[in-house]
């Protein structure tokens, strides 16, 4: 639990820009702050409690599993998409008669020692002996609970946010970028949002019906995007491609598509990629990130051990709710205990994993080795 840690309360009632200020000393290592608190979270330093900041460095085996593509947080992509995962889980349960409700919101939980009922924006009612909440503390607001959530709970879902991002995929009729010995990959610390709109971008060339396709991957994060949020899409797309262009050729200048993805606008996250919290937060909140409360189990990325904010930390997060609600189930009186013991047993503290993901990060970083 990083609240446990030492100096935890002093780390948490600071912000990142205050503990940047006062533990670097070169203009390179604040920039590198800056970046990568912009790009991996969305925000900006003076968003994020420090606290925060490390603990989420840690789950992630240190600052070059965040910041690295080769044995880090952007080593691997989902061919044909992400959200198959979702799609094939729910016909693999509709194969086996489970009910799933689709284009549906829950609205209200109600819950009394025996069971937790909910209602969907559809009028439809569900219960049931537990009930599990795979969605970030934030969304959690949304609904209405009866009785209310206790008092930590609540502030926990009021204090965190969402970081600010827009992913852009731009499709070109030839990997140029590739033919010139560029890699694709960019990052910029540039201050001026206004001429650099994004922050970083990719190469996410991939095969997909038999057929390449050449594409770029781009980011707008933080206030970069709050500054291009309100402008006309068609002079956001213009000056994106601008900026492209100035890295990797006049090429860009010329896609065959263009598509726009605002996390901010999506009304099941207003933000991503994860729940984060400001200073002073973490402190008065966090032990309750994870904590039963009664019936109701809480998963989602958000509290997991390792790797929160990402689909690593998902599937964590699904076996520790799995083995608590298991438990449950079960009528083991002290379920609590046991599924703490079963949970860590079961997550990756494996060293010799971040080993070879360090060892993949070294052989494609010589610079790494000296």
């Amino acid at each position: 639990m990083p609240t446990e840690m030492p100096d935890a309360v002093e780390l948490d009632n600071i912000n990142v820009e205050s503990w940047k200020r006062s533990v670097c000393w070169t203009h390179g290592s604040k920039l590198f702050v800056d970046l990568l608190v912009q790009s991996v979270f969305g925000a900006e330093p003076a968003d994020l409690s420090a606290l925060f900041l490390l603990h989420s460095i840690r789950g992630a085996g240190g600052v070059l599993g965040l910041a690295e593509v080769v044995g880090g947080a952007q080593e691997t992509r989902v061919s044909g998409g992400t959200a198959q995962i979702s799609e094939k889980i729910a016909g693999v349960l509709e194969g086996r008669n489970v009910q799933i409700w689709k284009k549906s919101c829950v609205v209200s939980v109600v819950q009394d020692s025996r069971q937790v009922c909910i209602r969907m924006s559809s009028g439809t009612d569900v219960s049931g002996k537990y009930v599990i909440m795979a969605i970030p503390p934030t969304q959690t607001t949304k609904i209405m609970f009866e009785p209310q959530m206790p008092f930590q709970r609540a502030l926990l879902e009021q204090k965190s946010s969402f970081g600010s991002y827009m992913k852009i995929i731009v499709l070109y009729e030839q990997p140029f970028w590739r033919q010139k010995g560029f890699s694709g990959e960019m990052l910029c610390g540039n201050t001026d949002h206004m001429e650099c709109p994004l922050i970083m971008s990719f190469d996410a060339c991939v095969k997909h019906a038999g057929k390449d396709v050449f594409a770029l991957v781009a980011f707008s994060t933080g206030r970069r995007l709050h500054s291009w949020t309100e402008q006309p899409g068609e002079l956001r797309k213009n000056q994106i491609l601008k900026q492209l262009a100035k890295y990797f050729g006049d090429e860009a200048l010329h896609p065959l598509e263009y598509h726009e993805k605002d996390w901010n606008a999506d009304p099941f996250t207003r933000g991503c990629p994860g729940n984060q919290f400001p200073a002073g937060s973490m402190v008065p909140s966090y032990s309750a990130l994870r904590d039963p409360v009664q019936n109701i189990h809480f998963a989602g990325t958000e509290t997991a051990v390792r790797w929160g904010g990402y689909m690593t930390g998902a599937v964590e997060s699904g076996r520790r709710v799995a083995i608590e609600v298991g438990l449950r189930l079960s009528g083991i009186e002290n379920w609590q205990s046991l599924a703490k013991d079963q949970f860590l047993q079961s997550i990756d503290l494996n060293p010799q994993a971040d080993k070879a993901r360090c060892q993949r990060r070294s052989n494609h970083y010589p610079w790494l080795k000296n």
